[in-house]
This record gives C-alpha cells, sequence and structure tokens, in this order.
C-alpha cells in the first residue's frame, strides 16, 4: 500500500512538472474581495486566456466560531457493532467537513478509513454506500479548499472509486450520482476538453429534472463556470429557476447545513450574474441578505461586496467573454465551496 501511494505522489508530481509547462494561474480574478493585495493587471489578464490551467490553493484555516453539534467517537473501533461503527463515521465526517481546517478533516479521513474497513460485510448496502460517499466528498473537499493536491490531480484514484462503489452499492441514491457527474465534467473541464464536458453536463442537466433540486444544486455550481460559447451556464441557470427548491434545506438552515439558505440564495445570484442578468442577480443578493443566519455568517461579506458594486461584479465575469471559463473560480470550486453553507467558522 505504501507504494502504491508513493508511485500516485509520483505520478502527481510528473503531472505537476507538465502543467508547469503552460502558464498556470492561482490568483482569484472573481472573489478577491479580501485580498490585501490584489492581482495586478498582468496576472488578470495571464488568469483570463482559456489556456491558461488553474490550480486550486488551499484556504488559510480559519477557527470555527460555531460549537461543534458532533460526538465523535475515540479510541479503537474493535468490538463495536455496524451500526455503531457507522455511526462514528458519520459523526467524524461532520466533525471533520464542518471545521474546514485541514487537520481536522485529515483526522476525519483517518477515522473514515478505519470504519469502512470494518464495515465492509455489512448487509446493510445503503448505508454502507453512504459510508463510502462521505469519504469521497471528504477527499474532494480537502482537494479544493485544503490544497491535498494529490487528490485533485489524482481523483479517478482518491476520489472517484467511492463514488462508484456507492452507486453501486445503492443504485437508487442521490448524491453519489451527481457528485459523479460534477466529477467527471470538472475533470474534463479542467483539461479544457469541452467537447466531453458539454456532452456530460448536459446528461447530468437532463438528469436533474428527474431526480429533484439536490442534484441540481450539486452540479449547478459547477456549470456556470463553463465557457458562455457552450450554452451550459444558460442552460444551468434556467434549470435552477425550473427545478422547485421545496425540500427543507432550502427554507431553513441545518445542523449539517448552518447557513443553507444565504449560501444557495447566492448560488442563484452567482448564475444569473455569470450570464449578465442584473436584475435577477440582485433579487437573490438581496434574499441572500434577508435571509436566516445571515448576520452571523462568515462569507456574508462576499454578497455585502456584490450589493455594493454589482456592476464590477457582473464585470468579473463578462471580462472572461463567451470562450474563457472562470472554472475554478465559481464559488462551488474555489477553497470555499463547501464551508459556504455547511462551515462552521
Amino acid at each position: 500500500m505504501l507504494r502504491t501511494t508513493k508511485t500516485l505522489l509520483l505520478l502527481a508530481v510528473a503531472m505537476l512538472s507538465a502543467c508547469a509547462k503552460v502558464d498556470t494561474c492561482k490568483v482569484p480574478v472573481i472573489y478577491d474581495f479580501d485580498l490585501a493585495t490584489k492581482p495586478t493587471a498582468e496576472q488578470i489578464a495571464e488568469c483570463l486566456k482559456p489556456s491558461t490551467f488553474k490550480l486550486p490553493s488551499a484556504r488559510a484555516d480559519t477557527v470555527p466560531r460555531i460549537a461543534s453539534p458532533w460526538q465523535v467517537c475515540e479510541g479503537s473501533l474493535a468490538g463495536k457493532s455496524h451500526e455503531e461503527i457507522y455511526q462514528c463515521a458519520d459523526q467524524a465526517f461532520w466533525q471533520g467537513f464542518s471545521d474546514g481546517r485541514r487537520s481536522e478533516r485529515d483526522l476525519a479521513e483517518q477515522r473514515l478509513n478505519n470504519a469502512i474497513k470494518r464495515l465492509q460485510d455489512w448487509d446493510d448496502h445503503e448505508r454502507l454506500a453512504r459510508a463510502h460517499f462521505l469519504r469521497g466528498a471528504l477527499r474532494l473537499a480537502s482537494a479544493l479548499e485544503n490544497g491535498k493536491i494529490q487528490y485533485s490531480i489524482l481523483s479517478n484514484v482518491y476520489v472517484a472509486p467511492d463514488m462508484k462503489r456507492s452507486q453501486a452499492l445503492d443504485p437508487d441514491g442521490i448524491a453519489a450520482p451527481a457528485f459523479l457527474q460534477a466529477l467527471n465534467m470538472a475533470n474534463a473541464a479542467v483539461f479544457r476538453r469541452w467537447g466531453t464536458a458539454t456532452d456530460l453536463a448536459n446528461q447530468a442537466v437532463d438528469d436533474a429534472y428527474h431526480v429533484g433540486i439536490g442534484a441540481a444544486f450539486a452540479i449547478g455550481g459547477t456549470l456556470i463556470g463553463f465557457p458562455l460559447s457552450t450554452g451550459v451556464p444558460a442552460t444551468t441557470v434556467t434549470m435552477m429557476e425550473e427545478i422547485p427548491c421545496d425540500v427543507y434545506f432550502c427554507v431553513d438552515n441545518t445542523v449539517k447545513a448552518p447557513f443553507s439558505v444565504p449560501g444557495l440564495a447566492f448560488h442563484q445570484a452567482e448564475g444569473y450574474a455569470r450570464v449578465g442578468d442584473r436584475d435577477n442577480m440582485l433579487l437573490w443578493i438581496e434574499r441572500a441578505r434577508q435571509a436566516p443566519g445571515y448576520d452571523d455568517w462568515y462569507f456574508n461579506y462576499i454578497v455585502e461586496g456584490v450589493a455594493a458594486d454589482p456592476d464590477g461584479f457582473l464585470q468579473k465575469f463578462a471580462q472572461y467573454g463567451e470562450t474563457g471559463s472562470p472554472f475554478m473560480e465559481v464559488y462551488a470550486n474555489s477553497n470555499f465551496g463547501c464551508v459556504f453553507c455547511h462551515g462552521r467558522m
């Protein structure tokens, strides 16, 4: 196992070296509200090139202001029932995921690894599927938000297998198929295979109409980062208009998503900004500002930044033109995409 891990890490380094031969960019051109030093005109121009390869950069660790509601199991899992082990895995995931710091997420992943090994003979396939999904989601969050670059570049090794295993165990599940679709689209989009990415996107949108708003949110934030010329951002905005947001997390914040209402309102606002619809963007910005929990939300500065300069925010997207792609800068693909709704900071 150790030899395999070393081989994969060497492969990741090799891929990064190959990327170094093309223009790379880590400058946030859109969400630069809190930067002490703004990007230069040259840096922005580099980021706007359709050929530039964008890499995720780790978010600075922020100690949660909100106390954790999760009681994480300590000690060995030996002697515990499958049910107890599953509950330990679930609690560990939500503790690390909502905390957001790399150290807490690494610890949560270790606990999930141990638990999943002990659950493989469990006949409760639905919850075993859920355990695999949680580990995949945690690794994806660590890739986007915590700088675990090997999970990003080698997502087909570290993330996709758990999503595929989850889907195989629970074919009627919603989360794993939607995340797997988003992952496949992202892998194509990052390497600018827009034809493949667009075909995958259109299929994912069609599926979301049948599955519902949960799948729509899982893919929507990613899809608006496509070039406008693909038609995907416009199709995505229409999808978000037409699929009713009538489930519990749309109307009230939850323990697992303490800022879902303002976060999802901004999700809608960003979609409209991407396609240049100023009026609907401002409508959803105001809904975010009126949402429960808004005043305590760490990321409300982003909403306030848009409210203070809506035309500037629209221009941040418009500057990409028809063929450019802010794929790694839309909030869902950024280094705060998960904690935006789920974080306790």
